[in-house]
């Protein structure tokens, strides 16, 4: 397993509408955005966007996000609304930069 300093968004592509688990939460990943290096020396900042069936208590908070094959990993991990959809599954978003 890679440590969380060599994981790009590539790792996650592949991984688009499994099942992980935010804490003990089981979330699916729904879509991974990913921008550009500000330097050559750095990764891609890139966007990991799941979905929970209910809300996992989580507002923005460091969570453990795992998953059996890419392993664990303690993240920062931010709950987001759609204001044009309020009825919406929750959604939480993790950026690594």
């Amino acid at each position: 397993m890679k440590s969380i300093e060599d994981l790009t968004h590539e790792d996650f592509e592949a991984h688009k509408g499994e099942r992980f688990a935010i804490g003990k939460s089981p979330v699916t990943l729904k879509s991974v955005r990913a921008g550009k290096a500000s330097h050559p020396k750095f990764r891609a900042q890139f966007c990991l966007v799941f979905e929970a069936e209910d809300d996992i208590g989580l507002v923005a908070d460091v969570a453990r996000l795992s998953h059996p094959t890419l392993g664990h990993f303690d993240l920062l991990v931010n709950r987001t609304e759609d204001p044009e959809n309020p009825d919406a599954p929750p959604t939480y978003e993790i950026v690594l930069s």
